[in-house]
């Protein structure tokens, strides 16, 4: 029997063994006896008074507006509420990008989806911008929006909103779930009713709802799965007004279907041959942590834990597989750094879930806990990562640091020093500020980092990325002193057409930048531009780095070939 078979049977048996906190609330990501430890936090660490103070000051106002009109709030929230238009099926083209049809009609309004892939873009490609709650028209059902341009001197006009349906529902949905730990921790009810109401229109209506009918990329309430992601903030706030509910008498028969349907979605859609699946990872496992049903929970844990399901490249991988497939042995994830952050620190969050609900994720996955602080090892001296691919120049996320963090010293692991170090230099840098961590520092991250005992942090001298033909070479580690560089040049996902391109670092400063992206993927200056060998610090011959089959819109693979160390 293999290593890896063991593991997964251990695993397994977890699923039914480890979930016995599941019955009390919250517990996806705390639980009552975390919040003594959080409220001292917030009494003794500046940093985390800093963070609730903020909870508190960014809800209140809409707190006390729905005390006394608790209509505006859920008139803000986009739904679909003219009888007969109360759709429950969504049906988009065929590549995903855009609804086309709709049916169905609920007895109560349900959750308007997002139409379109990408956020609207006016025709000389700049963005518009998205109202805030204040301006929202209440009990909007109009397919138009009145949008302002970010183009200077133009004046606002009637535009299909795309993605802003997602984005919006999705800050009503931070507000609640920011309403629902400020009740956890001081008991005011008035910011559970608040929460608890929004929580309920919102579970009613999508009770009622299927997911989009079309290719394996699209999801629930969003054109694509990603955008599943804006139901998040409504598990996470539902496990923090569990017990309120009830004994407000709220009608709580909807959640489970809910959840249920949101893990299947995830389960089910999404693209394996990018970092969507990954990205997707904590809605699904909080969906799945939240099902009280225990075979059922089961059921959806174990397609995180164990058990692949691909078909056509759409689906979701397993933990196991995920690992195996995109990471490097040293835990950086195979796309451009930019997209290391995005797909590892969802993964990162979910594990620190299931940790908390009795998993040992870490200890039984090092890669994993490699990917927390892994970009350090590929950042120049002023700790920013070498630039290359389509998101434009990225660092070491400190909060996943502060996750490795975490993990370092609950399993007492020895690099526990030198990640406490490169967060030192952090913080000096000031790259990062704890009281910049949001709700998911105040409830996740340790009351202070620990004492590094005067170690300076210190990286490789040299290093390489296969999958993106990535070779670097550093001497010291000084910002101003210290001199890099990184030749580049393959073909992965998100790639750019860069041919052999190289990134220099002296005196402080990093030379021949990469320009990232455009507005959007499809945008003109990112099809013509940004990714083609011009916009690049870089060696090519007669263009012959230009992607063949020629590139035309999107983030996937621009094929160029691969570069090789002589």
């Amino acid at each position: 029997m293999t290593i890896r078979t063991l593991l997964s049977a251990f695993l397994i048996n977890l699923v039914f063994t480890a979930i016995g906190n599941a019955e009390n609330h919250p517990h996806i990501l705390v639980n009552n006896e975390d919040k003594a430890t959080i409220l001292a936090k917030i009494n003794q660490q500046p940093w985390a008074e800093k963070i609730f103070n903020k909870l508190v000051n960014d809800v209140k106002p809409y707190v006390e507006r729905h005390q006394k009109d608790p209509q505006w709030i859920l008139s803000r929230y986009l739904m679909n509420r003219i009888p007969g238009k109360r759709y429950t099926r969504f049906t988009s083209d065929k590549e995903g990008t855009v609804l086309i049809g709709y049916g169905g009609d609920a007895p109560y309004p349900t959750v308007r989806v997002s139409p379109h892939k990408r956020i609207p873009i006016s025709k000389s490609g700049f963005r518009y911008r998205m109202p805030t709650i204040e301006e929202l028209v209440p009990n909007d059902t109009s397919t138009l929006m009145f949008l302002q341009s970010t183009e200077p001197g133009t004046s606002k006009e009637w535009v299909d909103p795309q993605a802003f349906i997602g984005d919006i529902n999705a800050s009503i949905n931070r507000l609640a779930l920011e309403a629902s730990i400020v009740y956890w921790l001081t008991g005011k009810e008035e910011y559970a009713a608040f929460a608890a109401d929004l929580l309920s229109q919102w579970a009613r209506g999508v009770w009622y709802q299927d997911p989009i009918t079309g290719p394996g990329r699209v999801g629930l309430l969003d054109i694509q799965t990603l955008g599943d992601a804006a139901s998040e903030p409504m598990i996470l706030a539902y496990d923090f007004l569990y017990d309120y509910m009830r004994a407000r008498k709220y009608e709580t028969k909807y959640y489970e279907g809910v959840f249920t349907k949101i893990a299947n979605t995830l389960t089910l859609h999404g693209y394996t041959n990018n970092n969507w699946f990954a990205a997707e990872t904590p809605t699904l496992v909080y969906a799945a942590l939240s099902i009280e049903d225990p075979k059922q929970r089961d059921y959806y844990l174990g397609f995180y834990l164990n058990r692949d399901t691909v078909v056509n490249g759409c689906g979701q991988l397993s933990l196991p597989t995920a690992l195996k497939t995109w990471f490097t042995p040293d835990g950086h994830w195979k796309e451009p750094g930019g997209y290391h952050n995005f797909p590892v620190g969802n993964l990162l969050r979910s594990a620190l879930a299931m940790e908390k609900n009795g998993y040992p994720i870490f200890k039984m996955y090092p890669t994993l806990f490699n990917s927390s602080y892994v970009m350090l090892k590929y950042s120049f001296p002023n700790l920013k990562v070498s630039s290359y691919g389509d998101t434009g120049r990225p660092a070491q996320s400190p909060d996943m640091l502060e996750i490795g963090i975490k993990m370092a010293d609950q399993y007492h692991l020895p690099v526990l020093n030198q990640l406490t170090a490169s967060m030192d230099v952090l913080i000096k840098n000031k790259q990062y500020s704890r009281d910049e961590s949001g709700y998911y520092g105040l409830l996740c991250y340790l009351p202070s980092i620990p004492e590094s005992k005067g170690l300076d942090y210190h990286w490789p001298r040299s290093g390489t990325l296969d999958f993106a033909g990535c070779y670097l070479q550093r001497n010291g580690m000084d910002k101003e002193k210290g001199l890099m560089f990184v030749v580049q040049g393959a073909t992965y996902n998100h790639n750019h057409a860069n041919g052999m391109s190289m990134e220099l670092y002296g005196a402080g400063y990093n030379m021949g930048i990469d320009p990232g992206n455009g507005p959007t993927y499809e945008a003109p200056m990112h099809v013509n531009y940004y990714t083609e060998w011009a916009a690049h610090n870089t060696v090519t011959g007669a263009a012959a780095s230009a992607p063949v089959p020629i590139f035309k819109g999107g983030g996937g693979a621009k094929n160029i070939g691969h570069i090789a160390l002589a």
